[in-house]
């Protein structure tokens, strides 16, 4: 049996799926109609995009009605075919997140905790934003501002966007284990609210408006 979590910030349902059967074992998570191992047999030639592409399916069938599907923009955001809701969805090594909100459009991403985000911080904030989530450790701090900016990048779902100059952190609220920030839409001033939450494995950020 897979792991699985369940939880909700700002009234978007958010579900997490631990990746660790192969690709064989997912069927037994949808209806046979779906057909989704063959197509994600067909689509990827990676072992680990099949497992991801899977596990979110798998986790939209535990939250939602099995006859959802899931479909993509021209842009590449995903959404719910013949349905009002709205989804986001994220991954990082072994994990797979899915968001999906009644009250408008969200963006979610997830972040394996690691020091590579502390590394590149000069390539995703400005000197002015740093430090961010000071009163954390420097290298999660970088982990959940580069999160924060993924998650209000899918959020806006616009590709001339750019980490770096098209948000800017700030308003740091935060305890051990969760907390949030506001981001601010550069070229627009729209501010939007990023809430967070760690794990000892990865990060997980949620955008709203």
């Amino acid at each position: 049996m897979p792991f699985q979590a369940f939880l909700t910030l700002a009234g978007t349902h958010i579900g997490l799926w631990k990746i660790t059967e192969p690709v064989s074992a997912f069927s037994s998570h949808f209806p046979l109609s779906c057909g989704y191992e063959a197509v994600a047999l067909q689509r990827f030639q990676s072992e680990k995009r099949r497992k991801e592409w899977l596990a979110a399916r798998a986790l939209l069938h535990e939250m939602l009605d099995k006859t959802v599907r899931i479909a993509y923009t021209p842009s590449g955001k995903p959404y719910l075919e013949n349905d009002t809701r709205s989804i986001s969805i994220s991954h990082t090594t072994g994990w797979v997140a899915l968001a999906v909100s009644e009250s408008g459009a969200v963006g979610l991403d997830i972040e394996q905790r690691s020091p590579r985000a502390f590394s590149l911080k000069e390539k995703f904030l400005t000197p002015e934003e740093q430090p961010v989530f000071p009163s954390l450790l420097p290298q999660l701090g970088a982990t959940l501002a580069w999160s924060a900016k993924e998650s209000c990048y899918k959020l806006c779902d616009r590709v001339e966007l750019t980490l770096k100059e098209s948000f800017s952190l700030s308003d740091f609220l935060n305890e051990r284990d969760y907390g949030s920030c506001v981001a601010r839409v550069t070229d627009t001033a729209e501010r939007l609210r990023v809430l967070y939450q760690v794990y000892p494995e990865f990060v997980l950020t949620l955008a709203t408006r």
